[in-house]
């Protein structure tokens, strides 16, 4: 019985001997607290680059911008005299051909036929929209038919990155580019996105949203009009 009580006494003692060591080791002595900061720039940013539009072998098929070069203004050149097919008559079903203007591509005379503006937005998650506000083209007192200079919004998921359009984000619809004009609307979200704008003089061509064509016999001369690009929040 006394070993046993020894054996006690014993274990009981290196026990009160190790936690007094553990708690010698903890607060030994301590450094801090230290602080840590970072901070994030309010300012929000906007940028707005020109590519060449590369020309859609089909509807479905569009090879997109060309980012081997930038431009500093939209310059069409000549305009290509073209042969168009209507829509079928909704009542009739019967189309109609007839010729217009349009932008084209052409090498030799170094028409372009479309070009992209890729706009970059970062408002740091606060709600913005990307507008865009065009004038018509003019030569003295002439002006292009409106309908026919179109302008087309498109999310493109390889812009940012392979990320999808946020669910609450939209584009513009197709059409003129004639005055203010809606192309991108982040959603309550603001997330940080590039969405392109696609330029052309498309007359009377639906899938660009022409509404107008550019008759053949249109007077001589150079069209010049502006495009201004804004971010609001």
């Amino acid at each position: 019985m006394k070993n046993k009580r020894k054996i006690l006494a014993m274990f009981v003692a290196v026990m009160m001997i190790a936690s007094q060591s553990t708690l010698f080791a903890a607060v030994a002595g301590t450094a801090g607290p230290f602080q840590v900061s970072a901070s994030v720039s309010t300012a929000s940013s906007f940028g707005a680059t020109i590519y060449r539009n590369n020309p859609c072998p089909t509807l479905v098929n569009c090879l997109g911008p060309d980012f081997s070069r930038t431009f500093t203004s939209m310059t069409f050149g000549q305009l290509a005299e073209k042969t168009f097919v209507s829509q079928p008559d909704p009542i009739t079903g019967k189309t109609k051909t007839f010729k217009e203007m349009r932008s084209e591509d052409n090498a030799g005379s170094g028409a372009i036929g479309g070009f992209s503006v890729v706009l970059t937005a970062n408002t740091h998650q606060v709600p913005y929209q990307i507008r865009q506000n065009a004038t018509s083209l003019t030569s003295a007192a002439i002006t292009l038919p409106t309908g026919a200079c179109t302008m087309t919004p498109i999310y493109a998921d390889d812009d940012n990155g392979g990320t999808p359009k946020p669910a609450t984000a939209t584009v513009g619809p197709t059409g003129p580019w004639l005055g203010d004009r809606l192309v991108y609307n982040s959603g309550p979200g603001g997330n940080a996105r590039a969405v392109q704008a696609i330029y052309g003089i498309s007359g009377l061509d639906p899938t660009a949203g022409g509404t107008a064509a550019i008759p053949i016999d249109q007077p001589l001369g150079t069209y010049t009009g502006t495009v201004t690009f804004t971010l609001t929040t």
